[in-house]
């Protein structure tokens, strides 16, 4: 009666042997989420520090520290504008690497539909 009968000679595998994802893809996605927040935070900083340099931007006084910390060794009044910038790269990060992910994922693994799923008319 239904049109997924076992009648047709397919059955339909588990949804654990359809969705096993690889063992290095944890690793992977463990190694890009403690790179990427690296890697924006100092993209962060050079991007700020050659606007300034180079004239393409001022930094409001609202990303700045009025507070003196100079006791701190790390101590820079733009620390703020740092954290902002880094948070502008890392989601551009993120972004490109979900797409360029999903293009392999649907390259490689091919159509989500099943060969039950398409019907000849």
């Amino acid at each position: 009666m239904g049109f997924y009968r076992e009648s047709y000679g397919y059955k339909t595998p588990p949804l654990k042997e359809r969705w096993r994802i690889p063992p290095a893809w944890y690793g992977l996605g463990c190694f890009f989420a403690l790179l990427i927040p690296i890697i924006s935070f100092f993209g962060g900083m050079i991007a700020v520090q050659q606007g300034i340099q180079r004239g393409w931007f001022t930094v409001p006084p609202e990303l700045t520290l009025h507070r003196p910390l100079s006791w701190l060794p790390w101590y820079d009044p733009y620390l703020p504008a740092y954290v902002v910038a880094a948070i502008g790269i890392a989601l551009l990060l993120y972004i490109t690497l979900s797409m360029v992910y999903a293009i392999l994922y649907r390259i490689f693994i091919g159509s989500p539909y099943l060969p039950m799923d398409i019907v000849d008319d």
